[in-house]
């Protein structure tokens, strides 16, 4: 999948894929964590800002 995508132009082909993919679990599992220690966390929220991260729409000020 994360291939496709990188042929398709949606992620970046300068990254390396299995570095993506590993990211990519590594937010998941973290969230699975946080989720088995407090089950009341939002996972519509934690969603939406992964969806920020991945879309590039969380940071909104200055690079640094």
């Amino acid at each position: 999948m994360v291939h496709e995508a990188q042929r398709r132009g949606d992620f970046s082909d300068k990254l390396d894929t299995n570095a993506i993919v590993s990211a990519m679990f590594a937010l998941f599992d973290g969230f699975r964590l946080q989720k088995a220690i407090d089950p009341s966390q939002d996972t519509q929220a934690y969603t939406a800002v992964v969806e920020a991260l991945l879309t590039g729409s969380l940071w909104t000020g200055d690079p640094i």
